[in-house]
């Protein structure tokens, strides 16, 4: 495969060029239907997929002469295929990048019917394409949305979803009268902030009781310093959503554009000088059966690099103003008082 792509980067134009001579083919001329399925492929996973796409686009839009136009566009796809062959699973994983979905595919091929697009709340996998490129479906998906029919603080896919129809109501005119819905949703999440995050499950929240400086130590002595942890975890996790949510609220009102970035983040924590603690560093989940939410990294020289699972959407102001409110958070209750 990666071969295949190193052969095939350097001479994609020629490609399409070349093409053009073979008779009797039929020609795919849906040129915004093709820039849709680019738009959403610069997140794709399925690297044979991409590729197929990125050839059938360069050969198309060489043939309509709208390459040139587009270039970015397919400079973006180009390198979202780079980006899944040099890297292995693993690492794609540790970025947390689209990296959740339901794992079972949507009925509304057969169906046809826009319910059959959630489970519960939660988009299925297949789900966000149909609405990206249906704008029936694009205004069924954001009026659940405003509705808080969705679910949002753990799952990733309604998320993004939401981010990317933003970003295609400010680029294409036919979407444009959707921002009035964006709108609806922006305020809902702003009025449903600490239920959207979590803190409503929180009954009786106290800060310092989980804080490895609370004058008995009665939680952390009761449940260990690995549960410790999860739950502190856990905690700034509702935090850096707060802070995720907030900055996307404003930034999406003030109709600015969104910058995707697929570079993993994460938070340095001073080392921690509770002792007990350090050898229950590491991967933190609920129990066995669930997936990590989160990872403490010690390094070499001391200090710790947190890195959250599942953080929202790859936008850097958003993720940024995330960990700032988390960091707060992770200082207070993981170092001694001075």
């Amino acid at each position: 495969m990666m071969q295949r792509y190193k052969r095939l980067k350097p001479f994609l134009y020629k490609m399409a060029k070349k093409n053009n001579k073979i008779k009797g083919i039929k020609l795919v001329t849906d040129e915004a239907q093709l820039v849709a399925d680019l738009t959403i492929a610069k997140q794709a996973s399925n690297v044979d997929a991409t590729i197929a796409l990125l050839e059938k686009a360069l050969d198309t839009f060489e043939q309509l002469g709208v390459h040139t136009k587009h270039q970015a566009l397919l400079d973006g796809v180009s390198n979202r295929i780079t980006m899944l062959l040099d890297s292995d699973k693993e690492l794609l994983a540790k970025a947390d990048i689209f990296n959740y979905q339901v794992q079972q595919a949507s009925a509304y091929p057969v169906t046809k019917s826009p319910e059959d697009l959630f489970n519960h709340g939660l988009l299925y996998q297949d789900s966000a394409a149909y609405i990206l490129a249906d704008k029936t479906l694009a205004h069924y998906f954001l009026t659940q949305f405003a509705q808080g029919k969705l679910s949002l603080n753990d799952n990733d896919v309604a998320l993004n979803c939401f981010i990317q129809l933003y970003q295609q109501c400010l680029q294409d005119s036919h979407y444009a009268d959707l921002l009035m819905l964006v709108d609806e949703v922006l305020n809902f999440i702003e009025s449903n902030l600490d239920k959207l995050v979590g803190f409503d499950e929180l009954e009786d929240f106290d800060i310092s009781d989980f804080s490895v400086h609370h004058e008995d130590l009665s939680f952390f002595d009761s449940v260990g310093p690995y549960a410790f942890l999860v739950t502190v975890s856990e905690i700034a996790r509702s935090y850096a959503m707060r802070g995720y949510y907030q900055t996307m609220v404003n930034h999406l009102r003030n109709r600015q554009a969104v910058n995707f970035n697929l570079v993993d983040t994460f938070i340095t924590l001073n080392p921690i000088k509770y002792e007990q603690l350090t050898p229950w560093l590491g991967e933190m989940r609920e129990s066995p059966e669930h997936k990590t939410r989160a990872l403490f990294s010690p390094q070499p020289n001391g200090f710790i690099e947190f890195r959250f699972n599942k953080l929202g959407a790859a936008i850097p102001e958003f993720r940024e103003a995330g960990h700032k409110s988390a960091k707060t958070f992770f200082d207070y209750v993981l170092q001694n008082q001075s």
